[in-house]
């Protein structure tokens, strides 16, 4: 899978490893349709490795 980082996460200084943290060790919840064309959504809400809460979210 290919992850892209927007603006946003560069402007926040999220770190790629912060991010990928959380995609590998939480379940993401899944929302149909809420993309910005109708794609499915998934989105991570987790503890980085630093114990830093981050929502992470993806378009499928």
């Amino acid at each position: 899978m290919e992850i892209k980082f927007t603006q946003s996460a560069r402007k926040h200084r999220i770190g790629k490893a912060r991010a990928l943290f959380v995609i590998e060790h939480y379940s993401p919840q899944i929302i149909i349709g809420e993309g910005e064309d109708g794609e499915d959504q998934k989105i991570w809400v987790g503890e980085d490795d630093r114990g830093l809460e981050l929502e992470v979210s993806a378009i499928v």
